[in-house]
């Protein structure tokens, strides 16, 4: 009974004691030496100057901590929120750091039992020593017993939040927050010796038995039971820059940093309920188990947790939303280690690989036993939207030290798991990625030389990415496993990819679905690829094996009832919509029968059951399952030209192990002969989709061998010889590649009227000839013989293309190999060839009355002439008449000018010889009808047009309009005869006297003006040439510009010059000077009738001048007397304007030379004002300027079209043209119509003369004569 009384007063003597150690602190304490109670709190933890076992630290409010706070070997300790009995979290008390130069915190070592509860902790940080690295925390808890956070933040502290050191015991933290720790980049600066600060993470737990540096231990670590609930990890961010002098393992674990270094054994980790977000680490941005050497016995169970929207500081890490693994040691194995994560869900988290995941593993060496191996176990688990550059979802890998073992310390699990909406977002490598094949080494779910298993059923669906990828590793599906793949997208396998020694492995009951995935290359499910070239059909296994875990069940071991169902699966190339192998072979040799039958590729997966059984759904009659090649066929025996730095599609084809063609989804190695100066392009080393690329100079040639790399070595070999380079290109000599010429700042290298290069074709101007001019038949096309030039009107033919912002450009395209007759196809009208497209194909001939001279064909031929006479001579013969018996007059004022721009309005050619186009087409036409007919051009269309005879060119055409003009003049003299001999054998001699009456003199005058030009235009267009240029502009030689054929002044082109000439010579030239020098003749035709007055007498007809007096009077008679000779000067415009269509080398000097020709003109008439009228005389000038103004507005619509396309601006300008090439039209119709009303109001019954009719010269000049 004593004793119990003894006790009793000591218990009493302990609570007393524990009473009285509870220590007040308020923000409205003080700092007294006596401060503590109750009634007189202190006012910050500086201010307890002793700590005792079983000290209780009340704090209300918020206060501030601006020192280092250490407390040692203390038992029962906790801090508390004064409000703490209340449970109102938002009323727990702060404990707020300010620290000068960043030293302020909390340190708890070698203590038990110690509490927080409801505190906030902010802005703490302590930069200390820890195995001779630098690291910044806010608390820190070494070798601490027993603990529990309830209801505590641990936020925006400067470096990790909470550092738990070698904590045993019971270590409990609920309902606790842990955010916005990070370390800034400027105090990561500042450590010793200039070494990295680390730091940053929520929650940091380290254990190791011996110091972490150490180089052996043969201590054993305490073991803990750490229970985390119901906790928040947000915003933490571990973000070491300076690479240099980090320590690895301190970069781990963004949100929660689990890291067991030394000999850590029989450790419990649960988590549950806790979420990790936002957070940031170089490994395990949310959290990270890491065990570094000989971990025994230790377990991590997660619950019901969340990771989300975690992310990887650094570029290249990896397991952003968890990490867990063992690291490389050779020493003792860590084992029996198991992580169990259960029904946890990782959404939205980003990094570079193993964005959800990341499981990684020891080797197993050879000589060591290993008892229990480590267990990784995921059930019920989620995977979406993660996005990465890897692994959006999982990776498990060996760690980096032991890639090159083949077995290992780690199984890992998956069980009733979903895999869905994950995202790869960008390349591995992309600066390293070639163009000529698929991306490599990404999926999903990344598995890399490990098996992992999967039981229950898991979902593979909606992720873009292959959803399943394995690198030399091992699915394998335990019995009963469901597994779906749905509506995955990938490179090549849009639902599983295996690579090298990978395989599909599977007990009985098990069956697999793939349903609507898809691949950008082949196999639309699963693609089956071997790296390994060297590897044997001997050692190679069936990519799908069947394990029999029940013998009893089945005769034979190779027998399953797996089930393999393929739905609606594609690929964009259209082979191996389902399944694609490197060599179907070695699943051959897997399915060997009894009596030692190999089964047949085609039937392996419809008629045997040893791998499984298959469904597939080809309603399409697709390619449901292909092969690597195993046969090539070349299709071409001849010499294969390829062009230099151009894709070339080769002519091979490729046939799998069931005779399909898969040659453009094969991979081929190429190589050349030796000595060989033809080199493939960088990027080419290997040709997929039967594409290459070379370079070397134009003409070489070598031998090409292509080889499949796999499991045969399948190759063949082709001739090849490099070709010229396409109309447009050069070969450029620093890499031996065909280059655009118009992209070249070396003006030698270019060509006038080629402007660029579009889809490997040369772009040239309309109203530019393009092509080769060869010297022999032997010569082969190349850069130094293709030549431009300007190309007459209806030859050429022009494919507008689209400029900038979606703008037809007046250019077309030229042909894509350097080829006379592919150019000739490229620029030429129908039915011609040749240079300038100047040639009729055989069969074919010019037709007569066509404005674009085309080739049609010789049908009608024979009835020809008819077709002329009746829409040639009949016309000419009913406008002769027309205008005598009318006396229509075309020599006024007025009617100088007006037939002055209507005879040259066609020559000006306002549509740049077809390069320029003018819709409605018919607005042209009309004026180019009514135009034309004063030039004795009738019925110019092309529907109109017919053959002359078999064979005719250009050439031909225009020299039989010099039979229009012949007849026109016989037309002229054969009217003069008839009225002077027949008519006036009938009348007397009175109408002998009256031969040239004023009114048949005016109609022959105007005749006369008509044929006059017609005969010149003809001249001169049989004498124009042209002049082509060669790259640099190199001249070539003067062409014929109707027969790009013919040399200037040939044998050939003197046939229809040399009758030009002397229509020049004895008509053209003359009949102006005569008009021009009237006068001066008249006189000295006077003096030499004076002085042979005999030969007068003798021969009355020489006196030819005083003849044709009255003629000559009608053409001066509108001028003033000084200005007589304007009559030949008007001739002589004519004449000059169109020499310059012999005179300009182009027709775009000709619109030069034309502007200032006409300039010229202009300035001459507004000086002289020739006419005897002013009204003729502003006529005049403004004919002048309305014919500069269009020629000028030809020019700037050329360069409009030409540059830019058929904008605003140019449509504008067209339409303003038009305008004024009507005007003057207009303007006749109207003068004739007032004409007419004013002879109705003047006719008088007693004048039995004819009023004149429009253009009459005046009265008075009639009767001088």
């Amino acid at each position: 009974m004593q004793s119990v009384l003894v006790l009793l007063f000591l218990l009493l003597l302990l609570i007393q004691e524990f009473a009285s150690n509870e220590i007040y602190i308020s923000s409205n304490g003080s700092s007294v030496a006596s401060c503590g109670s109750i009634h007189s709190p202190c006012l910050s933890l500086s201010d307890i100057t002793q700590w005792e076992n079983d000290t209780a630290v009340i704090i209300e409010g918020s206060i501030v901590l601006d020192c280092v706070i250490e407390i040692h070997s203390i038992h029962n300790l906790t801090f508390t929120s004064s409000s703490a009995s209340s449970n109102k979290k938002e009323e727990a008390a702060v404990i707020n750091c300010v620290c000068p130069s960043y030293n302020c915190g909390l340190i708890i070592e070698d203590c038990q039992d110690v509490t927080f509860k409801e505190l906030n902790v902010s802005g703490c940080s302590m930069q200390h020593q820890m195995s001779g690295h630098c690291y910044r925390s806010g608390i820190i808890m070494n070798i601490t017993t027993d603990m529990l956070l309830s209801n505590v933040s641990i936020s925006n502290n400067i470096g990790t939040g909470l550092l738990l050191i070698n904590a045993a015991g019971n270590i409990t933290i609920e309902e606790s927050v842990f955010s916005n720790n990070s370390i800034p980049y400027a105090l990561q600066q500042n450590g010793l010796n200039g070494k990295a600060v680390h730091g940053g993470a929520g929650l940091v737990i380290l254990i190791s038995a011996c110091e972490i540096t150490a180089k052996n231990c043969s201590h054993v670590s305490a073991s803990g039971n750490y229970n985390i609930l119901g906790t928040l990890f947000h915003n933490n961010t571990v973000n070491l820059f300076k690479l240099s002098s980090r320590n690895w393992l301190f970069s781990y674990g963004g949100g929660l940093g689990i890291l067991s270094v030394w000999n850590v054994q029989g450790n419990t980790f649960n988590i549950e309920g806790t979420n990790f977000i936002n957070n940031a680490a170089f490994n395990g941005g949310g959290m990270v188990w890491h065990c570094q050497k000989f971990c025994y016995n230790n377990k991590v169970k997660l619950h019901r947790c969340l990771f989300t929207n975690n992310y990887l500081s650094m570029h290249d890490g990896g397991g952003a939303g968890m990490s867990t693994g063992i690291a490389q040691y050779h020493g003792n194995m860590s084992a029996n280690n198991i992580v169990t994560v259960n029904e946890t869900s990782f959404v939205n988290n980003t990094g570079y690989y193993a964005s959800g995941v990341l499981v990684y593993c020891n080797a197993k060496e050879d000589d060591k036993f290993l008892k229990f191996y480590n267990y990784v176990h995921f059930i019920k688990s989620s995977w979406e939207s993660n996005t990465g550059t890897v692994s959006p979802a999982v990776e498990l890998r060996p760690n980096y030290r032991s890639y090159y073992y083949n077995t290992f310390t780690t199984k890992t699990t998956f069980e009733h798991c979903t895999f869905s909406n994950n995202t790869i977002e960008r390349y591995y490598y992309p600066t390293e990625m070639p163009s000529y094949t698929f991306r490599k080494d990404v999926g999903v779910f990344v598995i890399t030389k490990l098996t992992v298993h999967f039981k229950g059923n898991n979902t593979f669906s909606n992720n873009k990415g292959t959803a399943l990828y394995i690198v030399s590793g091992s699915a394998f599906f335990k019995r009963g496993a469901f597994t779906v793949f749905e509506n995955n997208t990938g490179t090549t396998g849009g639902a599983v990819r295996l690579v090298g020694y990978s395989n599909f492995e599977y007990n009985n009951d098990t069956m697999f679905v793939f349903t609507n995935n898809s691949a950008s290359f082949v196999g639309g499910a699963i693609s089956v690829s071997n790296t390994k070239s060297y590897i044997s059909l001997s050692s190679y296994s069936c990519f799908l094996q069947y394990h029999n875990d029940d013998d009893k069940e089945y005769s034979y071991n190779y027998e399953t009832n797996a089930r393999f169902l393929f739905e609606h699966n594609w690929s964009s190339t259209g082979i191996a919509n389902s399944i694609f192998l490197d060599t179907i072979k070695s699943c051959q040799y897997s399915c060997v029968t009894q009596s030692g039958e190999i089964p047949k590729p085609t039937e392996l997966f419809i008629n045997q059951s040893c791998i499984g059984i298959f469904e597939f759904d080809n309603s399409n009659n697709t390619i449901e399952i292909a092969s690597g090649g195993s046969l090539f066929n070349i299709n071409q025996s001849t010499l294969v030209s390829i062009i230099p730095g151009r894709m070339y599609s080769l002519p091979l084809t490729l046939l799998d192990d069931m005779d399909q063609n898969v040659t453009n989804i094969t991979i081929f190695q190429p190589s050349l002969s030796n000595g060989s100066n033809i080199k493939v392009s960088p990027g080419f080393e290997f040709v997929a989709d039967n594409k290459i690329q070379m370079t070397g100079k134009p003409g070489e040639r070598s031998n090409l061998t292509l080889i499949v790399s796999g499991f045969q070595n399948i190759g063949a070999s082709i001739s090849i010889e490099l070709a010229s380079c396409p109309p447009g290109y050069i070969i450029d000599d620093d890499s031996s590649s065909c280059v655009c010429s118009a992209s070249q700042n070396n003006k030698s290298l270019t060509y006038i009227g080629i402007v660029g290069c579009i889809e490997n074709k040369g772009v040239a101007i309309s109203g530019y000839w393009v092509g080769y001019i060869l010297s022999n038949e032997n010569e082969k096309p190349n850069q130094m013989n293709l030549y431009t030039c300007s190309c007459p009107f209806g030859f050429c033919h022009y494919s507008n293309i689209k400029g900038g912002n979606g703008k037809i450009k007046q250019d077309y395209n030229l042909a894509k190999v350097a080829s006379r007759d592919e150019m000739d196809k490229a620029v030429c009208t129908l039915n011609r060839h040749g240079t300038m497209c100047s040639q009729c194909k055989e069969g074919y001939s010019v037709y007569f009355h066509s404005n674009t001279n085309k080739c049609g064909e010789n049908h009608h031929c024979s009835i020809g002439f008819v077709f002329y006479l009746l829409s040639e001579i009949l016309p000419i013969t009913g406008l002769f008449f027309i205008i005598v018996y009318f006396d229509i007059s075309l020599t006024t004022g007025l009617a100088y000018n007006f037939f002055f721009m209507a005879q040259l309005l066609d020559t000006m050619v306002v549509s740049v010889n077809g390069a320029v186009e003018f819709k409605p087409t018919i607005i042209r036409s009309i004026y180019t009808v009514l135009y034309s007919t004063l030039n004795l051009e009738f019925f110019n269309i092309d529907e109109l047009s017919f053959c002359l005879w078999n064979g005719a060119g250009t050439l031909n055409m225009i020299s039989m309009k010099y039979v229009s003009v012949i007849y026109a003049v016989l037309l002229i003299l054969g009217f003069v005869y008839m009225f002077r001999y027949c008519t006036c054998g009938l009348k007397g001699k009175r109408c002998c006297k009256n031969i040239f009456s004023y009114s048949m003199v005016q109609g022959l005058t105007a005749f006369l003006v008509i044929s006059y030009f017609q005969c010149s235009r003809i001249s001169f267009m049989l004498l124009s040439r042209e002049s082509p240029n060669g790259i640099g502009g190199r001249f070539y030689k003067n062409i014929v510009f109707w027969n790009g054929s013919l040399e200037y002044f040939s044998p050939q082109h003197l046939q229809y010059a040399l009758p030009a000439i002397i229509s020049l010579i004895l008509f053209v030239i003359p009949f102006p000077l005569i008009l021009t020098f009237d006068g001066l003749l008249l006189k000295v035709e006077s003096k030499l009738a004076i002085r042979f007055a005999f030969i007068r007498r003798l021969m009355p007809w020489t006196a030819i001048h005083y003849k044709l007096k009255p003629l000559l009077d009608s053409f001066q008679g509108p001028f003033k007397d000084q200005y007589r000779f304007f009559a030949g000067l008007y001739f002589f415009y004519r004449f000059l304007i169109l020499a310059l269509l012999v005179i300009a080398s182009s027709i775009h000097k000709f619109y030069f030379f034309l502007e200032v020709v006409l300039i010229i003109c202009m300035m001459i008439q507004a000086m002289a004002q020739p006419f005897q009228e002013k009204s003729h005389n502003v006529c005049a000038l403004l004919v002048f300027t309305n014919m500069a103004l269009i020629n000028a507005f030809t020019m700037r619509i050329y360069y409009l079209v030409s540059n830019y396309g058929y904008t605003a601006e140019t449509i504008t300008m067209q339409w303003i043209q038009m305008g004024l090439i009507y005007v003057p039209l207009v303007a006749a119709v109207l003068k004739v119509f007032w004409s007419r009303c004013c002879k109705i109001q003047r006719y008088s019954p007693a004048n039995n003369d004819y009023e004149e009719l429009l253009f009459n010269r005046s009265t008075d000049n009639a009767e001088s004569h």
